[in-house]
């Protein structure tokens, strides 16, 4: 659901690169945004004309580069304005100026490079970005810029102007800007090496290549059929290497020999990242004993809440033991109900998306068609309208998109605009990109402009992309609004709007701290909060209505949905606990040289799974989370617990309660990271500890 891209090039972080995009729901096995133009950028003349993404001049690709030369001028410019201006808050505020023109051009580049379709563009964005974030690197290494802010701290500073100062110091720190000459330059080469390497992981995920199956008994992609080749000669398939379709046959093909053949040759296409992760590990292990830590987990923790991977895997193993005993009960009917078919007793990982969806279609008497009848994508943006309206006292409005504005078919877009009620002021920008299409990724939250308070209070409006890769049920109408969306692909646009509202709504002094920028174990709370209203049947029924009838979605149906989610909570919640106790082992105090990554992951799935495992596991060479996000895994279960905790305080007995939205948007959203987020929950919660409930991420939500 979230994780930070690394630095490319350099691959050196800093106060400089802040952007973070927030990528959506793992299914692993499953970030930093973009400002507007720069005033030095538009070109004399003739007035630029909105282009890509409504950045004014950008309309066509070698612009990119132009303005990644223009936003390193600027920063040079500023730089040069705090080399000669005494320490103190206008420091801060210039270096905010920097990271801003810096993380403009950066973050623009990254989202293009993602949802951008045209390789022109892609690499375009690719030069820009390689281009400015080396010389950022330089910036994020300057000993006198650091010595600058050491005098800073000596300057009286309110609250966020400290908390500025405190992300700003320890983002250099976290780079050795504090160390002799000879240790830093070991640490940047460090950095380096670790941008390449993590370069190289996502590159063999990118490029791995279609795989061809014998057993095709029973093979089905619904969905993706078309992209399936069939040999009627030899009798085999040839399935493209993308998670979605793999998932897809998971969950409908009907023999299990077949199943797990295709997740065997699927895993074993990136198998080379076994290698890669190694060397990761270690490269990352020697940069945190460089910088003085005991394991790159407890580096990456100093800003989050949790700053101990000691705790975290304590917390992982008490869950654990209250979920084992539900998940033995999930291992037992899906053995039943396999040994019915006639297939045997034996559980494998390759069963459990084919009978737990069959188990809950059966049980709860419900289908993934029925329900998509009632979200149509018209409908879907009418709940998200009804949700800031009534949660908000805002209005949400489909507006026009221009040619120009549009990286993929006009018709296949869609341009929200935030207005307050009162006032009628805009508040932000919000893109849609939902629909799958060749090498596009998963479900995406990017910042393209940040949010932003000026001295005389005048607001700068965000403007966010959420990207998704919904494959969509085709209604016969012809028109994009009537697209049936699965229920589950609905909650996933919930919780990328949950990101979304965080930024749109912050209101900070300094864009550096603005929107998800904060600590990674806080930043999913949002997006999870906002997936309960997907199970909420006061909110669903107000615009959850048939493509054809106009009637509303029956409570009857809302509750064997909620049912069916209720079931198979344990074995659910298992594949998170292990996703995170590994991530903590890989990236948590380490023997050196780390080299057995098969052993560690097998252990940990033998320990936790009441399911056959894999003699050889190897879906975690496709989880890019390890490379991203990595010590950082178990924030998923913070934000679940987090959100678990505002939605039954706040929102469980009314769901659109303005009061309450208000409540939530004061307290937690406009803040951004401009406050440590336990003193948020604090305030909006009113309880001492948030974080010691973590046992309610096995609560029915």
């Amino acid at each position: 659901r979230t994780r930070a891209i690394p630095t490319r090039g350099s691959g050196i972080k800093g106060p400089f690169m802040r952007t973070r995009l927030l990528v959506g729901r793992p299914r692993c096995g499953p970030p930093r945004g973009a400002r507007p133009r720069l005033a030095s950028t538009i070109a004399a003349g003739a007035p630029p004309r909105p282009g890509l993404f409504g950045v004014t001049g950008l309309d066509r690709p070698g612009r990119l580069p132009e303005m990644a030369a223009e936003a390193k001028a600027e920063c040079e410019r500023l730089f040069h304005r705090i080399m000669t201006t005494p320490p103190g808050v206008e420091t801060l505020n210039v270096m905010d100026e920097i990271s801003d023109a810096a993380c403009m051009v950066l973050d623009l580049a990254e989202c293009c490079r993602i949802v951008h379709p045209d390789p022109e563009w892609v690499d375009a964005a690719d030069q820009a970005y390689l281009g400015l974030a080396d010389y950022i690197g330089t910036l994020n290494t300057s000993v006198d810029l650091y010595r600058i802010l050491c005098q800073v701290s000596e300057v009286e500073l309110n609250g966020e102007e400290e908390m500025m100062l405190f992300t700003l110091k320890l983002d250099m720190e976290n780079n050795g800007i504090h160390l002799p000459e000879d240790v830093r330059a070991k640490v940047m080469e460090l950095q380096s090496r670790i941008g390449t390497i993590c370069s190289r992981f996502q590159s063999n995920i990118a490029t791995s290549k279609p795989f061809t199956i014998v057993n095709t008994s029973g093979l089905s992609a619904p969905s993706f059929s078309q992209r399936i080749s069939r040999n009627l000669f030899t009798g085999t398939a040839t399935v493209p290497s993308d998670q979605q379709i793999v998932n897809e046959i998971l969950m409908w093909t009907s023999n299990p020999f077949t199943r797990k053949e295709v997740l065997q040759m699927f895993e074993r296409q990136t198998i080379e990242n076994g290698s890669v992760l190694e060397e990761l590990v270690n490269h990352r292990s020697e940069l945190a004993t460089l910088v003085g830590c005991d394991s790159f987990a407890h580096l990456e923790m100093k800003r989050n809440i949790v700053k101990n991977p000691a705790s975290v895997v304590e917390q992982l193993d008490n869950i654990s033991k209250h979920v084992r005993a539900p998940a033995e009960l999930d291992a037992n009917r899906i053995s039943e109900a396999k040994y019915a078919d006639g297939f045997g007793r034996t559980v494998n990982i390759s069963d459990l998306q084919f009978y737990i969806g069959r188990l809950k279609a059966t049980e709860c008497r419900i289908s993934a068609q029925e329900l998509s009848n009632y979200f149509s994508l018209q409908n879907c943006i009418g709940g998200l309208q009804i949700l800031t309206k009534r949660l908000f006292g805002c209005t949400l409005k489909v507006a026009d998109m221009r040619p120009e504005e549009c990286w993929d078919k006009p018709e296949l877009l869609k341009k929200l605009t935030l207005e307050d009620e009162e006032t009628g002021q805009d508040l932000g920008t919000i893109y849609l990109d939902l629909f799958q299409r060749h090498g596009k990724g998963g479900a995406v939250c990017f910042s393209l402009r940040s949010s932003k308070v000026s001295a005389d209070n005048v607001l700068r409006t965000p403007k966010v992309v959420m990207a998704c890769s919904f494959s969509g049920v085709d209604s016969s109408s012809g028109s994009v609004d009537t697209i049936l969306l699965r229920h589950h692909e609905f909650e996933t646009l919930l919780h990328e709007f949950g990101h979304a509202l965080h930024l749109v709504f912050s209101r900070t002094r300094y864009q550096n701290l603005s929107g998800f920028r904060g600590p990674l174990d806080f930043v999913e709370t949002p997006s999870h909060l906002m997936e309960h209203f997907a199970w909420d049947h006061r909110f669903l029924q107000l615009f959850a209505k048939h493509h054809r009838t106009g009637d509303p979605i029956p409570i009857e149906l809302i509750n064997r949905l909620r049912k069916s989610k209720n079931l198979f909570r344990g074995m659910d919640l298992l594949g998170n606990l292990m996703r995170s106790k590994i991530d903590q082992l890989l990236f948590g105090p380490q023997p050196v040289p780390f080299e057995n990554h098969i052993s560690l992951v097998r252990d940990v799935m033998q320990e936790l799974y009441p399911i056959d495992v894999p003699r050889e596991p190897l879906w975690h060479l496709r989880c890019e989370h390890y490379v991203h996000y990595a010590g950082g895994y178990y924030s998923y279960l913070y934000g679940r617990m987090f959100g678990s905790q505002i939605w039954k305080s706040h929102f469980e007995e009314d769901p659109l309660n303005l009061d309450a939205g208000q409540d939530y948007r004061k307290l937690i959203l406009e803040p951004g990271a401009s406050k440590e987020p336990e003193l948020m929950l604090q305030e909006l919660l009113g309880v001492v500890d948030p974080s010691a409930k973590l046992e309610e991420v096995f609560d029915y939500r």
